[in-house]
């Protein structure tokens, strides 16, 4: 399928990232993986893996990542990343070490661009008591020897939390001799409420970082996670269980780059743009099922709406303590924000913790608004009005994560212009969408409501059903 000529406005290609999550079946029980907690096991097909795989090497995404669950004990893992070898420049998979065999590692070893990230949470008993199974520690330890020994590029990713944070050190420590790209050391998320790292130890545990961090400079060894990180952004694990949960997490709203740039397959199939976007409660259907392409989904207005929803004023649950480490305008947004960026951010802020809308004065109209285009789910969002006001239905249209279809007006000397890159059509184009059976609805952006109301009631369209109002113009 021919790539779509306006979906660059919503996905930057040049920065893509693909993220498969192949299957939820591990041979582990990690306490803070919720995979593990999970009733019903699902694995994306081989058919479809390697579907994925030619659309990533088509659209020349840069990166690709594999993860699980545990992905390696599928049986068409290794050739997955075969057919990726040479065709995208970063190819990473996430394991708990445990099946990196002898024979997995020697199939591993010589392909170009990969990054293997082995999950290690602890030293010895440490580490085997978090993921629920003796012996573990022992392979994954001789699995990052073994892959260093063989100059393979690969990192080692712990998880911070109640269970290991006093061993924090020695994590770092026992690893900090072999040559691995990197070592990530992150807190645990914040819902897990009975691993948070108990709050009277956060001067204890940032002291610690900031000797690791000390030590790791004095090596020359990439430590992922930085001291400021933890305090800044992460600094929800250390919070007391009684404040307020919604408070602790990081917001950053317009400001995220991470669904312009991601796109997520979980194993059951399901396409969205970021893990902590709020994509189950889409009614739409996102998901590789029935025949479905992942070009079908990408390239479709609804993948388009969920991208805009989840960079939207209210699209943002929280994030990941993983992004800013592969998205490089992320991490520029967050921990050097330029005075543009600092604006939006306080903006934002300010919206949600004061009104949750975008301005006092215009609350009520807002909310009718965004209450009104709740209706257009899995529907073709239609502007009527090309003018001023039909410009600014626009832009509060995609500030709550809507992506509009056309701007329709009754002007035929603007029919075929282009505004906000979409393009200014017919009146009668909406007769054409209706006999053909295609979903959509029209939010009027005009001074002339009532007339154009008028004449979508003639047309038969219904009040609140099939259009509403921008009250703010």
């Amino acid at each position: 399928m021919k790539r779509p000529r306006n979906i660059d406005n919503f996905f930057d290609f040049s920065k893509g990232k693909i993220m498969v999550n192949l299957t939820n079946r591990c041979n582990l029980k990690c306490l803070m993986c919720l995979a593990a907690e999970e009733e019903h096991t699902f694995t994306l097909s081989r058919e479809k893996a390697l579907e994925i795989a030619a659309f990533a090497i088509e659209n020349r995404f840069p990166r690709f990542e594999i993860s699980g669950g545990e992905s390696l004990m599928l049986d068409y893992t290794t050739e997955l990343i075969e057919e990726l070898a040479g065709k995208t420049e970063h190819i990473q998979i996430i394991t708990n070490g445990v099946f990196l065999t002898n024979n997995t590692i020697n199939a591993l070893k010589d392909i170009p661009g990969l990054h293997v990230v082995v999950s290690i949470h602890g030293v010895g008993t440490t580490h085997d008591n978090i993921v629920g199974k003796s012996g573990s520690f022992e392979k994954a330890d001789k699995a990052v020897r073994q892959m260093a020994d063989l100059n393979m590029r690969f990192s080692i990713n712990s998880v911070i939390q109640k269970k290991n944070y006093r061993q924090v050190y020695k994590i770092y420590d026992y690893f900090s001799d072999l040559p691995y790209n990197g070592h990530s050391l992150t807190p645990v998320e914040p819902w897990f409420d009975n691993l948070l790292i108990p709050h009277e130890d956060t001067d204890w545990v940032l002291n610690q970082l900031g000797k690791i961090e000390r030590s790791s400079k004095a090596k020359k060894k990439n430590l992922v996670c930085r001291t400021e990180s933890f305090s800044k952004y992460h600094g929800c694990t250390f919070a007391d269980k009684e404040k307020e949960r919604e408070r602790l997490f990081l917001h950053p709203g317009f400001l995220c780059s991470v669904p312009r740039h991601l796109i997520v397959i979980n194993n059951n199939g399901d396409v969205f743009p970021c893990y902590h976007h709020k994509w189950k409660d889409y009614k739409v259907n996102l998901n590789l099922d029935k025949g479905r392409s992942i070009e079908d989904i990408v390239y479709s207005d609804n993948y388009k709406n969920m991208i805009m929803s989840a960079t939207g004023l209210f699209g943002c649950l929280g994030c990941n303590t993983y992004c800013y480490t592969w998205d490089k305008d992320f991490d520029r947004k967050i921990n050097n924000p330029d005075p543009i960026d600092k604006t939006i951010t306080e903006f934002v802020e300010y919206s949600k913790r004061e009104v949750n809308s975008l301005c006092v004065s215009m609350l009520p109209g807002y909310e009718v608004l965004r209450r009104g285009v709740e209706k257009a789910f899995g529907a073709q969002i239609f502007i009527w009005g090309a003018g001023k006001g039909g410009i600014r239905t626009f832009d509060l249209l995609a500030a709550i994560g809507k992506s509009v279809f056309g701007f329709i007006d009754s002007n035929e000397n603007v029919w075929g212009d282009r505004l906000r890159d979409v393009p200014v059509l017919s009146p009668a184009v909406l007769n054409e969408y209706k006999e053909k059976g295609i979903p959509l609805f029209v939010v009027i952006g005009s001074v002339h409501s009532e007339e154009i109301a008028s004449t979508l009631k003639e047309r038969g369209f219904r009040e609140s059903i099939d259009y509403c109002t921008n009250p703010l113009i």
